[in-house]
């Protein structure tokens, strides 16, 4: 069933020539962002200390040059000199982690090499050389055909950033060296050629983009990590000889952009993330990787980027469609509604997990059809409240990718740096840390017993807040919101302006969010109906009743239960992937309708449909 739209304009707040204005001015937003690039082509990298980092600059630079149609001499060289410097390094070029490079180079030679899509075929026969030559040091070593079964597209190999760029590296070197003698004769080292490899790959990889569009998309929900994850999809986008993976990958970025469109204010994103790290990750908008990617689409966030992992999106052909620019941009449009969605986050089997995992790289088996975690995220125009809710399951049921630095919390609109969130003192990298339950504007959170490197509990609350301390709640004003937290166990104190500590870490917390307008942009109203607010904790068991219709929560903090909704379990397990007024596909089917004031787009991934 689709979500209940609370409130919603019925009006087209954007034209089809307004959006397309948008839409066409990326071209003048990327261009500059290459001349920059240009420019300034090596920022912070002046000799081959950081040999990773040197090659990635370089490959950089050379990309927006050719793409410019300028320093094409230079250019070339940079490419040479790249190439030589990572063949004539000491370590292998595995243990550099090439495939952080690796789109970059393949982009390059299918841009401009002797058979690229582009009309300008800019690589010198030594450029061009010598991106074979590092391809097929790389790939004969580190690409293996058993990597591509088709029945294990969930199992990761070192995180989910890393599998994506490495699996699309060896797709981008297979589809190169097959056409090029003498290394289409050659073999890998696990006896495959290049061409077994290219018809490998593609196969695995319609099928991996299938089953993320079918089951809930990425682990590494929301992560700043996207931006490597996507190089390989615009990769596949512009220069698969297969039409299919093409189409599939066009469709995982649609979806991949929706998802992110309709939970956002200014291109910071709200709701539930994974891998969000303590510090600035965590605290400022400003610090959303994903906001350099969403300016060049639609025109806000921050401004001209040209981080390396940039550089695929930016010389891709794909654009987002229209009715996701309308999601993106009409922020008041929208309305108030909710977005729900299963994620992938469960080992299929720790031990398998571990059998596999080595010291130097770990490896995750995941369950995509129990993944274990329902995403939940209450959307206004005036602030965003999301979580993730799951089991009080022991860490070790988890992977550490999907574990690994979970946030939630709220973020407010008129301030990008505007937001609340619990988060536990950690060493960089806590895990398992907290569980939750959401509805609407109301959340209860708590520290997990069952965590793994996370200490003190512990609530940031951000400088533009005004705030008061009152009969154990502190209350909030935000730029267009209103907001509450409450300590419900053993009390609290600041350690400085922004950061709340809990005395008992495995308390629960309380936090109320809610649009001014509810309460007729009054703060004493507000006020009121929060001091009113019934907090009944009894034998290990919180019972509370939101503000607003958020319902009645009752919450086990000391057995572990699942936490119950107007007294009926959270169903982690629904019959949909994604739910809410925009965009909605029940469970697996492949089938996304996309939708917006009359605008529509409907993606059918289901086999033969392609």
């Amino acid at each position: 069933m689709w979500s209940i739209i609370y409130l919603i304009s019925l009006s087209l707040a954007l034209s089809d020539a307004e959006l397309t204005t948008v839409r066409d001015g990326f071209s003048a937003r990327r261009d500059r962002a290459l001349q920059l690039q240009v420019e300034d082509p090596y920022p912070g990298v002046s000799d081959a200390s950081d040999l990773r980092l040197y090659a990635w600059n370089r490959f950089s630079y050379a990309l927006a040059a050719l793409f410019l149609n300028v320093e094409v001499e230079k250019a070339n060289e940079a490419i040479v000199d790249a190439v030589e410097h990572l063949l004539a390094a000491e370590k292998s070029l595995g243990e550099l982690e090439f495939h952080w490079l690796g789109n970059l180079v393949v982009r390059l030679y299918l841009l401009f090499g002797p058979d690229g899509e582009s009309h300008f075929q800019l690589l010198t026969p030594e450029a061009a050389d010598a991106i074979q030559r590092v391809l097929w040091e790389w790939a004969r070593a580190e690409a293996w055909m058993k990597s591509t079964n088709t029945n294990e597209t969930w199992f990761i190999w070192g995180s989910e950033n890393h599998e994506a760029m490495r699996d699309a590296t060896a797709w981008g070197a297979a589809m190169i060296l097959k056409d090029v003698n003498p290394y289409n004769e050659y073999t890998y080292d696990d006896g495959s050629t290049a061409t077994e490899q290219y018809e490998a790959w593609n196969r695995f990889l319609k099928e991996y983009l299938r089953e993320r569009i079918k089951k809930g998309l990425l682990v590494e929900v929301a992560s700043n990590y996207g931006k490597y994850t996507l190089q390989g999809w615009y990769n596949f986008h512009d220069f698969s000889d297969d039409q299919e993976l093409r189409s599939l990958a066009r469709d995982a970025l649609h979806v991949w952009w929706a998802d992110y469109a309709q939970e956002q204010f200014d291109g910071v994103r709200g709701g539930a993330k994974s891998r969000c790290y303590q510090g600035s990750d965590s605290r400022y908008g400003s610090h959303d990787d994903s906001r350099q990617m969403f300016w060049y689409y639609f025109g806000q966030g921050h401004q001209l980027s040209r981080h390396p992992s940039m550089m695929c999106m930016l010389t891709s052909t794909y654009r987002v469609p229209l009715v996701i620019l309308d999601m993106g941009l009409d922020r008041e449009g929208r309305g108030v509604y909710e977005c729900r969605s299963r994620r992938v986050g469960k080992h299929l089997s720790y031990d398998l997990s571990m059998s596999l995992s080595t010291d130097k790289t770990p490896f995750y088996t995941h369950d995509p059809d129990n993944g274990g975690i329902l995403r939940y995220t209450y959307c206004t125009p005036d602030f965003i409240m999301g979580t993730s809710m799951f089991e009080n399951l022991h860490h070790t049921a988890w992977t550490n990718i999907s574990m690994q630095n979970r946030w939630h919390g709220v973020i407010f609109s008129g301030n990008i740096e505007s937001r609340i969130y619990p988060q536990c003192i950690g060493d960089k990298a806590t895990y398992n840390q907290q569980w939750a339950v959401q509805n609407r504007g109301t959340m209860i959170a708590q520290k997990l017993t069952r965590s793994a490197f996370s200490m003190d509990m512990r609530i940031w609350f951000s400088s533009d807040l005004k705030l008061e301390e009152a009969e154990g709640w502190v209350i909030v004003q935000a730029p267009r919101a209103f907001a509450a937290v409450r300590v419900v166990r053993g009390g609290y104190a600041w350690d400085d302006r922004n950061w709340l500590r809990c005395k008992d870490e495995y308390t629960p917390i309380i936090i109320e969010a809610a649009r001014m307008a509810d309460y007729d942009n009054s703060y004493e109203k507000f006020r009121a109906a929060v001091l009113s607010q019934k907090v009944d904790l009894e034998s290990g068991v919180l019972r509370y009743r939101g503000l607003g219709e958020s319902g009645n929560f009752t919450f086990y903090p000391d057995s572990g239960r699942l936490a119950e909704l107007n007294g009926k379990p959270i169903d982690l397990a629904p019959d949909y992937t994604f739910d809410s007024p925009f965009m909605r596909e029940d469970w697996a089917t492949g089938v996304v309708r996309i939708a917006k004031d009359g605008r529509e787009l409907i993606i059918d991934v289901r086999k033969g449909s392609n």
